[in-house]
């Protein structure tokens, strides 16, 4: 009886290994230029990647930029041009394609933040191609993830949920999921995290604004908190004002949280912020 309990506790191990192992393969370029497509669990992705120019990454960083609920890579690079910026300081920009939930009619590309059981472990496939892309790359292990709306609700998911693979963290216009935020007790998310916000964003809740009020989702005063309380450091943050528009709450360089005042859902525009925000982006990247 020991020796089968023994037995089918090995398989039970394996069956989860296998699962939860990242699993993408058959990586091939498309006609589109720096456009590529691979395979997970049976289904084609597809992504951007661009490179900086030495030829050699032994000690280039990559930044994985995740896009909006009906967006794509390729209108998240127009729309952002984060790779203009992030080149010419050595960064690799991968801009990742999500795709509709399966067996939902109209569904539009995007991310599973909560808890799903479609099938589509968005998740574990963006640790799996960062793995491969490094080790085919050969970039060194500093990774950091950037999304905007439905991909900055995956990249806290991510922060929370799988910290120990990436070096930080930039949530544009996101939130923490409501299922994620019931279940984040015991996780390790001493992590590297910058939010932002316009203060008229009515997507992510914030007492600020009266917007947390009737959402199930955490205000994000709460989830600067926990942050915060995870990284073990002083809850009273240095204010830094940028312009008459923009405050940065910087919890020494660990958690910073940037307000845009009167700006909506939106990803920071350069003529209404008057400043690059990639560049403040990279700035927190960079400030270890």
């Amino acid at each position: 009886m020991k020796k089968f309990f023994k037995l089918l506790q090995m398989i039970l191990i394996a069956v989860c290994f296998c699962s939860c192992s990242p699993n993408v393969k058959n990586i091939s370029p498309e006609s589109q230029p720096n456009k590529f497509s691979c395979e997970y669990q049976g289904k084609k992705r597809s992504f951007l990647l661009y490179l900086p120019e030495t030829g050699n990454y032994e000690n280039t960083k990559m930044v994985v930029m995740l896009h909006g609920y009906g967006n794509s890579a390729s209108s998240f690079s127009r729309d952002t041009q984060f790779e203009k910026d992030a080149l010419p300081q050595n960064y690799a920009v991968l801009y990742i394609n999500g795709i509709p939930n399966p067996g939902v009619k109209m569904a539009a590309p995007g991310w599973n933040y909560n808890y799903d059981k479609s099938g589509k472990a968005d998740m574990n496939f963006i640790v799996g191609l960062v793995q491969l892309l490094q080790k085919q790359y050969g970039f060194c292990k500093k990774t950091y993830v950037v999304g905007f709306s439905n991909g900055a609700f995956m990249t806290t998911k991510l922060a929370v949920e799988r910290a120990k693979y990436f070096d930080g963290f930039v949530s544009v216009g996101g939130m923490m999921p409501e299922w994620v935020w019931k279940h984040r007790k015991g996780k390790k998310a001493a992590v590297r995290f910058f939010q932002i916000n316009g203060t008229k964003d009515d997507v992510t809740p914030m007492r600020l604004n009266e917007s947390a009020k009737y959402n199930p989702n955490p205000a994000m005063e709460d989830v600067i908190d926990f942050f915060v309380t995870e990284n073990g450091i002083e809850k009273n943050p240095k204010i830094e004002k940028l312009n008459s528009k923009i405050d940065i709450y910087k919890y020494e360089s660990k958690v910073w949280w940037m307000l845009i005042k009167d700006y909506p859902h939106s990803w920071p525009s350069k003529r209404y912020c008057d400043l690059n925000v990639n560049e403040i982006i990279l700035d927190f990247l960079k400030n270890e």
